[in-house]
């Protein structure tokens, strides 16, 4: 985010995206686990990525801050849909207003984003060339979204990320853990599966059950793999869903929190 008025551009769009997402069915309730993690991810984009961005002393910013964790608290329930909806109207509103002050605002020095380069892999990976192979993937990562690529930059990270887990996976002195998971996936015999049969949802239900990554982290991660599936066109004409600047924004955010705790637990 270069400006603050970016960054609510950013804010804006990522709230009317979930709007769209949850107009888009007539349940009474919002109980479908890809819905209620798209609330999870947009929430945390905003208190981790685009709030940061924002240089402004504005009283409008706490209402944001509330709304936006009203949308959080309820992604653990089970809300009604157009409440839902009218309140994410109001914060959207909110949030437009503030834009509008930000322009008229004098500009400020930005917060920093946080920092992009790659971690240590170090303890995933003490093969030097497989290290250089991941810090690659990493900047090309980067490169994507630099050149508004931003489907390939989500597959991108999505390929990252199962790479990562694998490796962590392979770190065990004893995988046994792993593979009588209750998360293990498995065949119609009840045997697990081999590594290479395994999802990327597989790999980070498992990753949670053995405590390397947090439920918030698991849950902001599964958006992330959903995402990625736009891979396929029909999905994406389907669904009637592009990937756009603010979600792999939003991608890129939960990406690094998500590398930092699998890292961290290595």
């Amino acid at each position: 985010m270069s400006t603050s008025s970016d960054a609510l551009d950013a804010a804006i769009r990522s709230v009317a995206q979930l709007q769209k997402v949850l107009s888009q069915r007539r349940s009474v309730q919002v109980n479908s686990n890809d819905e209620r993690n798209l609330l999870k991810a947009t929430a945390l984009s905003w208190f981790q990525s685009l709030k940061p961005a924002v240089a402004l002393d504005n009283p409008k910013m706490a209402e944001c801050d509330n709304g936006f964790k009203s949308v959080l608290e309820r992604a653990d329930k089970l809300p009604a849909r157009n409440r839902l909806i009218f309140d994410l109207k109001a914060l959207k509103k909110t949030l437009v207003s503030l834009r509008s002050d930000a322009v008229a605002t004098p500009a400020q020095q930005p917060a920093k984003p946080a920092s992009a380069l790659p971690p240590d892999f170090s303890s995933l990976v003490p093969n030097l060339q497989m290290k250089a192979i991941l810090e690659h993937r990493w900047r090309e990562t980067e490169l994507c979204m630099t050149a508004g690529a931003h489907l390939a930059a989500t597959v991108m990270m999505g390929g990252l990320l199962e790479g990562l887990l694998l490796a962590r996976l392979n770190r065990m002195p004893d995988m046994k853990p792993a593979f009588t998971a209750s998360a293990a996936p498995r065949d119609k015999a009840g045997k697990t599966l081999p590594l290479k049969e395994w999802t990327l949802r597989d790999y980070i239900e498992v990753a949670h059950e053995l405590g390397w990554i947090r439920r918030s982290a698991k849950d902001v991660g599964a958006v992330l793999r959903d995402y990625r599936n736009y891979i396929h066109p029909q999905k994406e004409l389907s669904h009637g869903i592009s990937i756009a600047p603010e979600d792999v924004e939003m991608f890129w955010s939960i990406f690094r929190a998500l590398t930092t705790q699998i890292v961290s637990s290595a």
